[in-house]
């Protein structure tokens, strides 16, 4: 939408100051795919973040009852894991907040 309100503000907004002539429409055309392609990298980043902590949990979990120890000290490191993978998630969260946040306000 704000392409097609504010095209001249935005486009002004993907030059940097003090940058040659000869370059503005190579400039424009980059920055203009830098702004659309943020998202992709955003849930690619995202993703990739989640399959690992599930990852590392599967592993774990695998691993630690052949090491010979007990049941409980296995319970407690999972429930260790699991507690670190919830904070995790919540700062995934708080990011992908304040990023999408700032893709907004790039729109208006």
């Amino acid at each position: 939408m704000g392409l097609i309100l504010r095209y001249k503000n935005l486009i002004a907004h993907l030059v940097p100051d003090g940058t040659p002539g000869v370059l503005l429409g190579f400039i424009v055309v980059v920055e203009r795919l830098r702004t659309i392609i943020q998202p992709f990298t955003l849930r690619i980043r995202l993703m990739a973040n989640i399959t690992a902590g599930h990852l590392v949990l599967r592993l774990l979990r695998g691993q630690i009852p052949k090491l010979g120890v007990g049941f409980w000290f296995c319970g407690g490191v999972e429930m260790g894991l699991l507690c670190l993978e919830v904070l995790v998630a919540g700062i995934q969260a708080y990011v992908f907040t304040i990023l999408l946040g700032l893709y907004l306000s790039e729109v208006r």
